[in-house]
């Protein structure tokens, strides 16, 4: 029995491909998370700290009420969904129109008429971000605390703004809250809010006090004093 073979060259037996990455990806792609969240951890200024329990613990359950007849008692809504979480409101007794800064960055100027119905909304000027505290000042204008803007001034004859200031001691603000003359405090658990008055004449802004836990409002005493 004779048996003829094809003269064509054998293929080499297949070799098995490694899965296995090598270490010269491996560790990078574990590393660089690990250090861009250290790098994060590192310059984020946000400082909390934990919530102490109450002194005597929490016994049993308390339910609030759904409604409470005597709030809001002989209260009017006032042109519902014209205006957008708003946080303090100014009522000028010469012009009769109310200012309310919104969450969505516009100051509002409600025109008071007999009835809350025939009030009519204004957008006025959108100074962007959430604004907090509102008050009246001695010339002719609106002084807004833009949350992450600083002391801004907006003068009510024409809708110019102003950056009045936004530091002080170096220290950028970080959440300016409330105005009578001017406050700013941050929204962490530690004391690092400041009381802080501005000078519109000198256009100086000097701290009063420091460590602060989140002071949130500010009012003078009838005397001008404190």
């Amino acid at each position: 029995m004779s048996e003829s073979r094809a003269s064509f060259p054998l293929r080499p037996p297949p070799t098995k491909t490694s899965l296995k990455p090598s270490l010269a990806v491996t560790i990078p792609s574990v590393l660089a998370p690990v250090l861009a969240i250290t790098i994060l951890y590192r310059l984020e200024p946000f400082d909390p700290a934990p919530l102490p329990p109450p002194p005597h613990g929490l016994s049993g359950t308390v339910t609030a009420p759904k409604e409470n007849s005597r709030m809001l008692r002989g209260a009017e809504m006032v042109r519902a969904g014209r205006v957008v979480g708003p946080e303090d409101v100014v009522y000028d007794t010469e012009s009769g129109v109310i200012y309310v800064g919104c969450a969505d960055g516009w100051v509002k100027r409600i025109k008071v008429s007999g009835s809350s119905r025939d009030f009519a909304v204004e957008d006025w000027v959108n100074i962007g971000r959430r604004l907090l505290g509102l008050a009246l000042g001695r010339d002719d204008e609106l002084l807004v605390c833009g949350s992450y803007k600083g002391l801004l001034k907006v003068s009510k004859r024409d809708g110019t703004v102003e950056l009045l200031t936004d530091e002080a001691e170096g220290l950028k603000f970080n959440l300016t809250d409330g105005a009578n003359v001017a406050i700013w405090d941050v929204l962490e658990g530690q004391p690092h809010g400041r009381f802080l008055s501005y000078d519109p004449t000198t256009k100086e802004t000097r701290v009063l006090a420091r460590d602060l836990y989140f002071p949130n409002g500010v009012a003078l005493s009838p005397d001008q004093s404190m």
